[in-house]
């Protein structure tokens, strides 16, 4: 049942992104980004920490192409492989450290790529418009998985 949700969200998500995408001009961030964050979407407190690793991820990004001159798709490339490492180190700072301490084991980041796309979204159109882009096309995958009955 997992996998044909999983299945489901990506492939509702990517139609999604690609009619948002037609109509109002923006990838919210990546085309299958808000299928992921449907998905979680009854855990809002990963979402936060995906979205706060992304925001890491864009700023170390943008502050190392003021020392060096990155573009294109080597800046792509390292924003997105920037995004997997501190979502991993994150990860690993979460179990390592405070999960004997507190009960926060269900924190984690949404995904390996997730946060590395997103980063790079927001390079592209700025915080406030890949974070609402990316909010309201999830919500619609969310809405249309529950109209469809694939959602639990």
């Amino acid at each position: 049942m997992i996998e044909s949700l999983l299945t489901a969200s990506i492939s509702i998500g990517i139609l999604v992104s690609f009619l948002f995408s037609m109509i109002v001009g923006i990838y919210p961030g990546g085309i299958i980004v808000p299928g992921y964050i449907a998905l979680y979407m009854d855990q809002p407190l990963n979402i936060v920490v995906t979205f706060g690793v992304s925001l890491f991820t864009y700023f170390v990004v943008r502050s190392f192409s003021n020392i060096t001159i990155i573009y294109g798709r080597r800046k792509t490339a390292i924003t997105i492989l920037l995004g997997f490492l501190f979502g991993y180190l994150f990860d690993i700072l979460i179990y390592t450290n405070y999960i004997a301490e507190k009960d926060i084991s269900g924190l984690d980041v949404i995904g390996y790529i997730i946060p590395g796309l997103i980063a790079s979204s927001i390079n592209s159109y700025g915080i406030v418009t890949t974070l609402s882009s990316i909010i309201t096309c999830s919500v619609i995958v969310k809405l249309l998985l529950i109209m469809l009955g694939v959602e639990l």
